[in-house]
């Protein structure tokens, strides 16, 4: 195995993980994960290089910061000089494209090819929720005990039924007479944990036939344990500050582009009609006009 390579919007994140996330990872779980994790000679264990194993793992930033001789091209020294299996791009909605496909390049080597994208969403169609659509798109259902024959999500006739919180929200949150909340069963509104031993719930694609493509998992603050699904409804009906985004994106775990941000294909369908091309007008017409200033034209 060659490794894997961790990569951050900044090299900033790339210190903050290492202390805070790796460094007690290590400390806390000694017997079952600090003991693969190697101190190498020489110093050469440092922040951004950690050996696990007989591989590595590579945390680096996605700046490009760098200029290839005279040319606009940008670069970076910290996407070339190693080989590896598998790349996580965390927040990749922070990143250029470039940077992503330099990344991907150090992969050439490897029989596995493995690429991992993380991120909360920012606007429609763009960095992970593009990422998103593409892949076979898995959201997690939960089953109900209630009676009744129902085609579980895997198209499996068991008794019961399943509730996706993220696909029937807000209808699902139930509230209680002390003011909190709970997702609630589609069908008969009792409380369904999101996990209750095996076979309460599931992943589940919408699209099955992409799964050897990608596979592709969606998850909010309403499969948290510690988030109170009231408090995520609240925030939904009255946004805080007016500001619906950081609602979808944090909360809901959704893009959110405002109306006047994105032409969407339902706005340009609203406006067609049955009516052909004009071949004549009464007018008054407009048409536009090219000017050719190298040679004095307009």
């Amino acid at each position: 195995l060659l490794g894997v390579a961790h990569i951050f919007p900044t090299n900033d994140e790339v210190g903050e993980f290492s202390k805070s996330r790796f460094k007690p990872l290590i400390a806390n779980n000694k017997s079952f994960i600090g003991k693969y994790v190697k101190t190498l000679k020489g110093g050469t264990d440092t922040t951004s290089l950690k050996r696990v194993r007989d591989a590595f793992l590579y945390l680096r930033g996605a700046r490009l910061s760098q200029k290839i001789g005279d040319s606009a091209e940008s670069t970076s020294s910290k996407t070339a000089g190693f080989s590896v299996d598998k790349c996580v791009f965390d927040e990749v909605d922070y990143m250029d494209t470039d940077v992503i496909e330099k990344y991907k390049g150090r992969m050439g080597e490897s029989p596995h090819k493995k690429e991992v994208y993380l991120g909360n969403p920012s606007h429609e169609d763009f960095g992970i929720d593009l990422i998103f659509k593409q892949s076979d798109q898995r959201y997690w259902f939960r089953k109900c005990s209630c009676s009744g024959l129902i085609s579980t999500p895997a198209a499996i006739t068991v008794r019961g039924s399943w509730t996706c919180a993220d696909k029937s929200f807000p209808d699902c949150v139930k509230i209680r007479k002390d003011g909190t909340g709970y997702i609630g069963c589609n069908k008969c509104g009792k409380e369904i944990p999101m996990w209750n031993g095996t076979g309460s719930a599931e992943w589940v694609p919408d699209f099955p036939d992409r799964t050897k493509f990608m596979q592709g998992y969606m998850g909010s603050q309403l499969m948290s344990p510690r988030v109170d699904p009231a408090e995520i409804l609240e925030d939904f009906v009255n946004p805080p500050f007016g500001n619906l985004a950081d609602v979808y994106r944090l909360r809901l775990g959704r893009a959110y582009s405002a109306k006047d941000e994105k032409l969407r294909i339902s706005d340009v369908l609203a406006n067609c009609g049955n009516d052909g091309i004009d071949l004549k007008h009464p007018g008054p017409c407009a048409v536009p006009a090219f000017c050719r200033r190298a040679r004095g034209l307009c």
